[in-house]
C-alpha cells in the first residue's frame, strides 16, 4: 500500500511537470501519438544509460523489465538512438554564442579603459581587433556570417550608422520566432530537473555527492499592481548575479588545448515565477515572504 501511494505521488508530480511540456507540444502541432513514440524512446534511453548494474550499461532484458517495453522493441529503439542528438549539438552552439558575447564584455582586447565593450568593425586589414577576430577566437568553427546573422536576429548586437557593431547583451537569448528558442527552453528545463533528481536520489546514496544549490522565493499575496516593479527588480538583480557568476567561470576556465584535463559544465540559472491563472490561497504552509528550499 505504501509503495502504491509513492507511485501515485510520483505520477502526480509528473503530471505537474509535464503540463507545461504538453502545452508547448500542442502549441507546435505535436500529437499524442508522436509524444508516445518520444516517451518510449526516452524510457529506453534513460534506462540504458542510468540504470545499469555496477557501472555497466543496462542490458536489453533489464530495460524490458524496468520499462515494460518488449525486448524486440527495445532493440529497435536502441538502434535508432545511435543517431546524433540534435538538442545536445544545438546547446553546444548556444554556449559558443554566449562565450562570444561574454568575451566581448571581459576580454581586455575588446573593452575600453572603463571596461565597456568596444564597437567593432566586421573586419580590418591590420592587427586591430574586429568582430571577425572575436568570433574566430571564441566561436570555434562556426562561420562568422552565421554568428553575425544570429546575433543580429536575436537583438544581442546591433549595427551602428557608422557600420560597426555594438553588443547589447552579455548572454545569448534566441529570438522568440526562432526555433532555437524552443531548444534553449528544453535545455533550461532539463538542467533544472537534473538538479532536482540529483538532490532527491543521488545525495545520500553516493558518499561524495553534495546537494546542488536549488532555492526559490515566492509569495502568494502580491498585488497585481506590483508585478511590473517586481519584474524589473528581478531583471536587475538577476542580471547582476549572472554577470558575477560569468566572471567567476571565466576566471576559472581551463585551456584544454594546452593541457588536456577532465572538464564539466557548470553554471547557474535564474527564472521568474508567476502564477495567476487560478485563485491562489495563502496557507500556513506557504506564508507571505517564505523562502522555499
Amino acid at each position: 500500500m505504501k509503495e502504491l501511494n509513492i507511485k501515485q505521488l510520483i505520477l502526480s508530480a509528473a503530471r505537474t511537470m509535464l503540463r507545461p511540456v504538453i502545452r508547448v507540444l500542442i502549441h507546435n502541432g505535436v500529437t499524442y501519438s508522436e509524444f508516445c513514440k518520444l516517451a518510449k524512446t526516452l524510457f529506453v534511453e534513460v534506462c540504458a544509460n542510468d540504470f545499469g548494474l555496477q557501472g555497466r550499461p543496462t542490458n536489453m532484458s533489464r530495460i524490458a523489465t524496468m520499462t515494460g517495453i518488449d525486448r524486440k522493441e527495445v532493440k529497435r529503439v536502441k538502434d535508432a538512438l545511435k543517431q546524433a542528438d540534435l538538442v545536445e549539438d544545438n546547446q553546444n552552439e548556444q554556449d559558443r554564442l554566449t562565450r562570444i558575447l561574454s568575451a566581448w564584455h571581459q576580454d581586455i582586447s575588446y573593452v575600453d579603459p572603463n571596461g565597456l565593450p568596444l564597437e567593432l568593425p566586421l573586419e580590418t586589414d591590420d592587427e586591430a581587433k574586429d568582430f571577425t577576430r572575436l568570433v574566430k577566437a571564441y566561436g570555434g568553427d562556426i562561420p562568422v556570417s552565421t554568428i553575425l546573422k544570429e546575433l543580429l536576429g536575436s537583438d544581442c548586437i546591433e549595427k551602428t550608422p557608422a557600420g560597426t557593431f555594438r553588443v547589447l547583451k552579455r548572454f545569448y537569448v534566441p529570438a522568440n520566432n526562432n526555433p532555437e528558442s524552443l531548444l534553449r527552453a528544453s535545455s533550461v528545463s532539463s538542467e533544472i530537473l537534473n538538479t532536482m533528481f540529483h538532490n532527491l536520489y543521488v545525495v545520500g546514496k553516493e558518499k561524495r555527492a553534495r546537494p546542488r544549490f536549488e532555492r526559490r522565493a515566492s509569495n502568494n499575496a502580491i498585488a497585481i499592481k506590483d508585478v511590473v516593479a517586481f519584474e524589473r527588480f528581478v531583471e536587475q538583480e538577476g542580471q547582476a548575479l549572472l554577470e558575477r557568476v560569468d566572471s567567476w567561470l571565466t576566471d576559472h576556465e581551463c585551456d584544454v588545448t594546452a593541457e588536456p584535463t577532465e572538464v564539466v559544465r557548470l553554471g547557474v540559472g535564474a527564472y521568474l515565477i508567476r502564477h495567476d491563472k487560478e485563485k491562489l490561497k495563502v496557507s500556513v504552509n506557504n506564508l507571505p515572504g517564505e523562502t522555499h528550499d
